[in-house]
This record gives structure tokens, C-alpha cells and sequence, in this order.
């Protein structure tokens, strides 16, 4: 389950991860977006592994249960943490996307409020390498901050 589909890019990512068997479920409240993603699904061959939901899941909560994984990409992931816990199985996980230590702090208190377990986070960098025969070494220039990955897994 992914909860903003945006274009699909991520959402495609996904769904060739669980073909042939598998399913992906996305969530978005944006028409315009659902139409561009459907468009780069069909594209890329991967529509019939994504079902796509217009519907606000802070307000509603997903409609499937028993979920292997959910991946959310919000900027307040708090709001839906709650809704994604009850539609996770019991060792499912979660992971998220947040851009700020702020968020990453308050998600991760929510997580542990919640009754998540195993909750890790990890900081996301690019450091580019320049290969040259005999003289490989890192770039001088580096992106100091890309974003903060969280996750956690339900225990009931």
C-alpha cells in the first residue's frame, strides 16, 4: 500500500517488485495526478499489479486489511499512522519518507505511541565517486542532505 500516488514513478517501482503475484494499492486525492499516473502504468505495463483509490486515507483509513508493507510519502505522516497500523498484518511494516528531522522526531513518537516495534531510521545521502584508472575517489562536491527513511513493523 502507498499512500500519494503522484505520477506512479514510485508506485511502478513497486508494483515490479511484487509481480507477478503481488499487488500494489495507492491512495491519492488528486484526479489530475491519478489521471497522469494511470497513463505511466499503462506505459510501463505494470496497471494490472496497482489498483488506485481516489480517497483522503487520513479521513477514511485504506480500505484493505492484512497489508505486507505500507509506504507513506506525506508531510504529515503522524495523520495516517493510526489507519495504516489497523490495516497492516501483524508483523507487517511500514516505512516513511520524511524530509526533515522534525518530521522524523514526531513520526517517530507517534510510531512508538501507536504500538509500533523495530522502529529504525536512517538518513539517505549521494556522494558521488569519480572512476578514473588509478585515481578513483570521491566527488569534491556532495549533496549534504537527500532525506530521512523511518520504519517499523506491528507486533500484535
Amino acid at each position: 500500500m502507498y499512500r500519494d500516488t503522484g505520477s506512479a514513478s514510485l508506485t511502478t517501482f513497486f508494483a515490479s517488485l511484487v509481480e507477478p503475484s503481488g499487488h500494489v494499492f495507492t491512495y491519492d486525492v488528486n484526479e489530475e495526478f491519478m489521471e497522469i499516473a494511470r497513463k505511466n502504468l499503462k506505459k510501463s505495463g505494470m496497471e494490472k499489479n496497482v489498483s488506485m483509490f481516489k480517497q483522503d486515507i487520513m479521513e477514511t483509513g485504506p480500505e484493505q486489511s492484512n497489508i505486507d508493507i505500507a509506504v507513506i510519502d506525506l508531510g504529515d505522516p503522524w495523520n495516517v499512522l493510526q489507519a495504516v497500523h489497523n490495516c497492516l498484518k501483524s508483523s507487517g511494516c511500514v516505512a516513511i519518507i520524511c524530509p526533515t528531522m522534525n518530521q522524523l522526531e514526531k513520526t517517530s513518537k507517534h510510531m512508538n505511541d501507536i504500538g509500533f516495534t523495530d522502529i529504525e531510521s536512517t538518513e539517505l545521502l549521494i556522494r558521488n565517486i569519480e572512476a578514473r584508472e588509478g585515481k578513483t575517489r570521491p566527488s569534491m562536491r556532495m549533496i549534504g542532505h537527500t532525506t530521512y527513511l523511518l520504519f517499523g513493523r506491528k507486533i500484535t
